[in-house]
This record gives C-alpha cells, structure tokens and sequence, in this order.
C-alpha cells in the first residue's frame, strides 16, 4: 500500500471522526504543524488533542481531497476543508499538506492554508474583515 493509500483512508477516518488512525498511520514522535501553531507540537497524543479541539470548534469537520503527489517518502495534499460551524454555517478553506513518511508512518505534516478563512470560519473574526 503507497502513503497516498494510507492516507487516504487516514482521511476518511478523519472525516467519521474515528481517530484511531492516529496511532496506526502516524509515529509516535509526528512533528504537527498547523497553520498559526508557530514550531507547532510534537506527538501523538498532541496531534489528538489538536484534533479534540476542532471537535468542539465544529459542528462537522471534512477534508477533501483534491490531488496528492508522492515521492521519496513525501507526500503533498492538495486539499479543501469543509467547516460546519455551531449555528451550521459551512465553510471551506483550501490547504496544501507537506507529509513526511517513514517505513509506512507519517514522521511530520505541515501545512499551509487560508488563516483568514479559517478564523472566519471558527468566529474569530467577524464576517466582513
């Protein structure tokens, strides 16, 4: 099975909120580091708690994904989240995601997206700005 494989299905676990793909599909030592996190955080019970936090932000969380390239033990997404906000509003918000792989397990992510978007979509910002 290729990364792209593996995380493809990683992705539509995301999606059911099963996250016990986690533990199966990332190191024990991933390097996360999302949009806004600075050096971002190291783990994976970091990354679930990552995660735990966007349960509670959003209603519905789906990522979609749009084209992957894979080489050499790295793999970008190219991606559009779809944010369903407490009062069901849907948002989306495009992103590129940098994987990094080793003996089938994901070693780091980084990825880069609209921030903007993104606060509008979690009420941090008002609608307009």
């Amino acid at each position: 099975m290729s990364d792209a494989d593996r995380m493809r299905e990683g992705y539509a676990r995301y999606n059911r909120r099963d996250f016990g793909f986690v533990d199966e599909l990332f190191a024990e030592d991933i390097a996360w580091r999302p949009p806004g996190s600075g050096d971002g955080m190291s783990g994976r019970a970091a990354v679930l708690g990552f995660f735990d936090e966007l349960t509670r932000m959003f209603r519905a969380h789906e990522i979609v994904v749009e084209d992957m390239v894979e080489a050499d033990g790295r793999l970008v997404a190219f991606c559009r989240h779809r944010f369903s906000a407490q009062d069901g509003e849907v948002h989306e918000v495009e992103s590129v995601m940098d994987w990094r792989f080793r003996d089938g397990r994901a070693t780091s992510m980084r990825e880069v997206a609209d921030t903007l978007a993104f606060a509008r979509a979690a009420g941090m910002v008002p609608p307009g700005a």
